[in-house]
């Protein structure tokens, strides 16, 4: 798909984008707020998922947000720490069952939103299409780190 085909797809996926909100929005603030997770602190929860059963620290989260505050992020690290939501160990933050709890039921409130669509039959064929694509990049002899593709397979709830 070429760029300008992205653009030209923009309104009609962010009026998609705009309906499944509508949908599911107050049921995820809902679960957020049980949990005191805001935006910042979902994508330090889904890196830390996606890092298990090894840790994070600041550190990394920084290089992946190079602009955004240390003392910022690490007072998000201290307070999921805090609500039981990571635990800090060596200097490394690790998702709890807690955490993970927090995680499976914010995932269960979108599918639980998502459950009354049905898929176009299309979306199969994508599906297959990308998990070859995905199966190749991880069977790829180099580069010899694919850390992304890695976190992203452990945390694929299809596989």
């Amino acid at each position: 798909m070429s760029t300008q085909t992205q653009f030209d797809a923009m309104p009609a996926l962010q009026g998609g984008i705009a309906t499944l909100r509508s949908r599911h929005l107050d049921a995820i603030q809902q679960a957020q707020a049980q949990f005191s997770i805001d935006g910042l602190k979902l994508h330090i929860l889904l890196s830390a998922q996606s890092a298990a059963p090894l840790g994070i620290s600041v550190a990394q989260q920084r290089r992946q947000m190079p602009s955004g505050s240390a003392a910022v992020l690490q007072a998000h690290f201290d307070a999921l720490a805090e609500n039981g939501l990571l635990r800090l160990a060596d200097g490394l933050y690790y998702l709890t069952e807690h955490g993970s709890a927090a995680l499976a039921q914010g995932f269960g409130v979108v599918h639980q939103s998502l459950a009354g669509y049905t898929p176009i039959p299309a979306l199969d064929r994508l599906l297959a299409l990308a998990q070859r694509l995905v199966e190749a990049a991880l069977a790829a002899p180099a580069p010899a780190a694919k850390p992304d593709l890695l976190a992203s397979r452990r945390t694929d709830p299809g596989a």
